[in-house]
């Protein structure tokens, strides 16, 4: 039962992750752009 708590955790921080670091470089990329 734990270990699915922590899977289910690791999870949520492996997307979380996954997202700053889109919208990170989505913004990188855009700056550019902006310019």
């Amino acid at each position: 039962d734990e270990d699915l708590l922590l899977q289910d955790f690791s999870r949520n921080v492996t997307t979380k992750s996954w997202i700053l670091f889109s919208g990170n470089a989505a913004v990188v990329s855009a700056i550019p752009l902006c310019e």
